[in-house]
C-alpha cells in the first residue's frame, strides 16, 4: 500500500527537477521509468541539500504518489515509486537519490515514451536553515543576496512528472515556497506584476521569481554596499584633506621658524660681518696712515699733504709694493749735496716731445730717479769709470 506523505505546513516546501528515463509499456505493470530525482548540492543559489539529507529522502521517496505537476487531485495520481537509494551518479560525479518508479496511465505513459514529458520534480517538506547564521531562515534578518537556504528534515511526498525541460542536476521550482518566505520575497507575477495567489504559487518556476525579486534585494543590496562604500571614501577622503591640512599648517609653521631662525643668523651674520669689516677697515687706515707718515719722514711728501695721501692711498688695494718702496728712499740731509743730474738724461729729454710709453724713456726716468749715474764712487777729482742701470749709459 502506497504511503500518502502529505505537506505539514510547519515546514518548507520545494521541488527538484531532473531527467527520467523509461522502458516499455506493458498492459499490468505499467512504463517502467527511472533516474536520479535529485542530488546532492545548491539549487539555484538559493537552496542547499546537503549529503546528510539524501538518505532521508530515498526513504520517503519509496512508496510515495508518482503525480502530475505537483497536483493535489486523485486524478492526476498516475503511478507509484517502487525503489529509492542513495547512489553515486557517473554522469555528474555526485550522490543523489536514485528510484525507480511505474506509469499506470495509458495516455501520460504514451507522452513520456513521445518525449512530451521529460522530467520529474520531488516535492518535499524541509526545516530551512540560514548559511549564514544557522537560524530558521524565515525568521532570521538575512536575504538571499547575502545567504542561502540549507535543507534539513527533508520528507518527500510525491514524485511528479513534468514537462519543463531542465538540466539534469540543476533545476528547482517552487510549490509553496513563495508563502514560506513572503517577508523575503517580492511576490510578483512575473507578467504582469500582480500578487501571486495560492494556487500561483504552487505551480510558479523559481528561476522566473527570483530574477526579480532575488536580482531586486541584490541590486538593493549592492547599491547599500556600494553607498556604504562611497560614504567610506568620502569619509576617508576628508580625513586625508584634514590630515593634509593639518601637515600644511605644521609645515607653515615650521617654515616661519626656520624663516625666523635664518633671519636671526642673518642678521646676526650681518653684525659679525659689520665688526669684521670696522676691523679690517681700521687696519687699513692704520697702514695708509703708517706709509703716509713714512712718505713724509723721507721727504717725499709735505706735511701739508698728509691728509691728502692718506685719501689716495685708501683707494689703493694693497699698500706692501709701496711701502717697500717707500723704504728704500733716504731722507736728503741738510748740506748734503746732491747727485748731479745725468748728462744722458738731459740730453734724452731736452728739446723734444716724451712719449712715455717709450722702454728707453722709462729706463731714462729710473736712472734719475734712483741716482744711478755712478754705480761706483772714487776719490774726490778722481775719474772712475762705472756702469750705470740696466747698461743705458755709462758715465765717467
Amino acid at each position: 500500500m502506497a504511503k500518502d506523505i502529505q505537506p505539514t505546513g510547519n515546514t518548507t516546501q520545494f521541488s527538484a527537477h531532473a531527467k527520467l528515463n523509461y522502458g516499455e509499456y506493458a498492459e499490468n505493470s505499467g512504463l517502467p521509468i527511472g533516474g536520479f530525482a535529485v542530488h546532492e548540492g545548491k539549487y539555484k543559489d538559493i537552496i542547499e541539500l546537503p549529503k546528510s539529507e539524501l538518505s532521508s529522502v530515498a526513504k520517503t521517496l519509496h512508496d510515495a504518489q508518482l503525480r502530475i505537476d505537483h497536483s493535489y487531485s486523485v486524478r492526476d495520481i498516475v503511478g507509484l515509486v517502487d525503489e529509492a537509494q542513495v547512489a553515486y551518479n557517473n554522469d555528474t560525479h555526485k550522490d543523489g537519490v536514485q528510484y525507480k518508479a511505474h506509469i499506470d496511465d495509458p495516455d501520460i505513459a504514451k507522452g513520456v515514451q513521445q518525449n512530451k514529458i521529460r522530467d520529474v520534480s520531488i516535492g518535499f517538506d524541509l526545516t530551512p536553515e540560514c548559511s549564514k547564521c544557522g537560524k530558521d531562515f524565515r525568521k532570521c534578518n538575512h536575504l538571499f543576496n547575502e545567504a542561502h537556504v540549507i535543507a534539513r528534515d527533508v520528507k518527500v511526498y510525491e514524485l511528479s512528472l513534468v514537462t519543463r525541460g531542465a538540466d539534469p542536476d540543476a533545476h528547482a521550482s517552487a510549490m509553496n515556497f513563495m508563502e514560506q518566505f513572503s517577508d523575503k520575497l517580492i511576490k510578483e507575477d512575473i507578467k504582469g506584476g500582480n500578487v501571486m495567489s495560492q494556487e500561483d504559487t504552487q505551480s510558479v518556476d523559481i528561476d522566473g521569481v527570483l530574477k526579480r525579486t532575488v536580482s531586486a534585494e541584490k541590486e538593493a543590496f549592492e547599491s547599500k554596499k556600494e553607498a556604504e562604500k562611497l560614504t567610506a571614501e568620502i569619509e576617508a577622503m576628508k580625513a586625508e584633506k584634514e590630515q593634509l591640512e593639518a601637515d600644511k599648517l605644521a609645515l607653515t609653521e615650521e617654515k616661519a621658524k626656520i624663516e625666523g631662525e635664518k633671519a636671526e643668523i642673518e642678521e646676526k651674520f650681518t653684525k659679525t660681518s659689520q665688526v669684521l669689516s670696522d676691523k679690517e677697515l681700521g687696519a687699513k687706515k692704520r697702514e695708509v696712515a703708517e706709509v703716509a707718515k713714512l712718505k713724509v719722514e723721507k721727504g717725499l711728501i709735505d706735511e701739508a699733504e698728509l691728509d691728502e695721501e692718506i685719501e689716495k692711498l685708501m683707494e689703493v688695494d694693497s699698500l706692501s709694493e709701496i711701502k717697500a718702496l717707500v723704504g728704500q728712499f733716504k731722507k736728503e740731509k741738510e748740506g748734503e749735496s746732491k747727485v748731479p743730474e745725468t748728462q744722458e738724461f738731459k740730453k734724452f729729454t731736452e728739446g723734444q716731445e716724451l712719449d712715455y710709453d717709450d722702454p728707453k724713456v722709462e729706463q731714462a726716468f729710473v736712472h734719475e730717479i734712483f741716482a744711478y749715474d755712478l754705480v761706483f764712487k772714487g776719490k774726490s777729482n778722481d775719474k772712475v769709470e762705472g756702469q750705470s742701470y740696466m747698461g743705458f749709459s755709462k758715465h765717467s
